[in-house]
């Protein structure tokens, strides 16, 4: 070795070896605090190498940054205000072009916020597309054969009006990128731009037809339908721990009460349907299917129980279900859906501390071996490491008990294989769905709140024909990578060098202001507590410090060698976007009761959304709640019922 590789283990060996122990500790502590409910007992055994890496280089600045902990919770505060006012530019620029973009008539009636948003609700999300006779049938492939599915920055089926209203906004700067995500409004929508501090102006560079979906529009309204229905098989499979979360009184009563009607059948296996080892056809049943067994159910079928009420199924449509969960093992269902004539691979995302060590394998994984495999294009492409892991285990794991062969081929030919699953299940869900698109060629594949970093472009944009993504408002976890958590670090210590006054003023008018008075000062009050980007004092103490963090962050990744590979969510995207709150006694005190975790009283619109938009974290009090997927199940049945389809899997 030479001596700079010396140097370079000498340094950073140790402190990726000490983030390392950290995560074990960590694992260890949090499993027995918590009895094991959540796994634990194998997680410091699992692979911390990846993120012990991707800590120490995050956080490595050479000693130089002198900073303590209110110097961060103050730039969050001010990076809350600065995303908010960049939100308001963006609805102050769209609003002087509405007046030559819609009818004066129209212009007034949406003149004022609470206006907008009636008006996207009761007009716009009803666009009705000129394309009159619509096949009622529900089959996706009728649908796809009538209509384009959304590439690009545009949505096919709102070109097909005349009518098109214009819905996004971008602004850049050529020094400075970040983005966006406005959540209040489906109107407004941004890439990569610039937010000048000080200047409040940034150039219009184009306008783009909008992306929201019609309930005019059989496509949109087959989309949330489908939505809206495996949503809630992807809750099942949480069995019931959530079950019990969402109904903390009721749900232990409801689960014994449950258990009690089905006290005479075994704990280890549910009521059988098949008695012999062959069919009437003669054809010899998979092992399987001589039992029907559950594994890894609890002495009182807890499991079982929760998923079934869940999910509003009858026993007899749970085929199997597998509960165990470690560094190997993944919790996943197989359901029969008669209503929609589809057998469902349901799959569990992020719950036990196992799940998390597979979060965390953080290292990009070739696709050219399991597309030459499997028969799809996986050349030159990535995928999270974590994901393939569990997929390898699942894909053996239904090549073992030979049940989708049988039930497709056998039981139910003319039924549509469906992979859903939310989070860490929905990136799951998606590479399982490239693997046989090539055996059942109808195939369908509904992710929840899918992972950011989970394929590169190309593979996360050519499934867009078979895979549908929904995320809710400023979900955290569709924009968390590497990548974003530098651009927010970087901008965090950006906002800290801006500040010009003490960090209690920014504490006091963080917690004092309401939004309502926010929108009509908001600017001003940044520009008084913020330096422009392009008059920072540079003599400075902290911005000298920040210029030495700047080289020892470029010289780490030189030393490193690793060409980054970027990562997006797949398949087409339907961004559920928070468009109006409406606020009531309970409301509020819902959300008082829940440290503002409560989305009491939001209402949201659906917009289709590029892979690429997710390139942010938004801070809000919900982007860690809109993650959980009893929420994004709710909304998409709310949606579903005001859609008009009126479908959920408890109807």
């Amino acid at each position: 070795l030479s001596s700079e590789d010396l140097h370079h283990l000498s340094r950073y060996g140790p402190v990726e070896d000490m983030w390392k122990e950290r995560c074990k500790s960590f694992c260890k502590i949090t499993g027995a605090c918590t009895c094991y409910v959540f796994g634990g007992k194998e997680a410091s055994r699992g692979d911390f190498s990846n993120v012990a890496r991707v800590l120490a280089d995050f956080l490595e600045d050479n000693g130089v940054l002198d900073l303590v902990s209110s110097d961060v919770a103050t730039a969050f505060m001010m990076l809350r205000r600065v995303q908010q006012q960049r939100k308001l530019e963006l609805q102050k620029a769209m609003k002087q072009h509405l007046n030559d973009i819609i009818p004066s008539k129209e212009a007034e009636k949406i003149s004022t916020r609470v206006g907008i948003s009636k008006y996207f609700k009761g007009n716009i999300c009803q666009v009705a597309s000129k394309n009159e006779g619509i096949n009622s049938a529900r089959s996706y492939e009728a649908l796809v054969s009538e209509y384009e599915l959304p590439e690009g920055n545009s949505h096919s089926i709102a070109e097909d009006t005349e009518d098109s209203f214009y819905s996004t906004v971008t602004a850049r700067d050529e020094n400075f990128h970040s983005s966006f995500e406005v959540n209040n409004s489906p109107l407004f929508q941004s890439d990569r731009f610039y937010f000048v501090g000080g200047t409040n102006k940034f150039p219009i560079t184009h306008l783009n037809p909008p992306k929201l979906l019609s309930a005019d529009t059989e496509f949109d309204c087959y989309a949330i339908e489908e939505g809206a229905r495996f949503s809630r098989h992807a809750l099942a499979i949480y069995t019931w721990f959530l079950y019990v979360y969402m109904n903390p009184v009721s749900g232990p009563c409801k689960l014994s009460c449950m258990r009690c009607s089905h006290f005479d059948e075994s704990c280890c296996w549910s009521g059988n349907s098949f008695e012999s080892t062959y069919d009437e056809s003669g054809t010899r049943l998979p092992t399987i299917l001589n039992k029907r067994q559950i594994i890894g159910e609890t002495c009182c079928r807890l499991h079982e129980s929760a998923l079934l009420k869940h999910a509003g199924l009858d026993r007899s449509d749970l085929i199997y279900a597998q509960f165990e969960s470690g560094l190997k093992e993944t919790p996943y269902c197989i359901i029969v859906d008669h209503k929609w004539k589809s057998v469902v691979v349901a799959i569990r995302g992020t719950l036990s501390l196992e799940d998390c060590v597979v979060d965390v394998l953080l290292d990009p994984k070739p696709l050219d071996e399991l597309g030459d495999r499997w028969g799809f294009d996986g050349t030159g492409e990535y995928c999270h490491s974590g994901v393939i892991h569990c997929v390898e285990w699942i894909q053996k794991d239904l090549e073992r008990h030979g049940l989708l062969e049988y039930l497709l081929g056998h039981m139910h030919p003319s039924y549509t294989l469906r992979f859903t699953g939310h989070s860490l299940g929905a990136g799951c869900a998606a590479i399982l769905s490239l693997m046989y698109r090539q055996t059942y060629p109808s195939l369908r594949c509904i992710c929840i709140s899918p992972p950011c970093g989970l394929m590169t472009w190309k593979s996360a944009t050519c499934c867009k024909e078979f895979v549908t993504s929904f995320v809710l408002d400023s979900d955290m976890v569709p924009r968390l990578s590497v990548e974003n958590m530098e651009h927010l670090r970087d901008e965090i210590l950006e906002l800290i060098a801006r500040l010009k006054v003490p960090k209690f003023e920014v504490a006091r008018s963080f917690f004092s202001d309401k939004f309502d008075d926010i929108q009509k000062d908001i600017s001003n009050s940044n520009d008084e507590m913020l330096h422009p980007k392009d008059a920072i004092p540079h003599d400075s103490d902290f911005v000298l410090q920040l210029e030495e963090f700047e080289k020892v962050q470029r010289q780490r990744k030189i030393h490193r060698g690793i060409d980054p590979v970027h990562l997006y969510p797949c398949g087409q995207i339907i961004h559920l976007v928070k468009t109006e709150e409406i606020k009531s006694i309970k409301n509020s005190l819902l959300k008082c009761l829940s440290c503002g975790l409560s989305n009491a009283g939001c209402q949201y619109s659906p917009k289709w959304s590029t892979n690429d938009e997710f390139n942010e974290i938004i801070i809000s009090s919900t982007m860690w709640s809109d993650h959980f997927p009893n929420r994004v199940c709710d909304v998409l049945e709310t949606l579903a019922s005001y859609f008009g389809t009126g479908t959920t899997s408890r109807s």
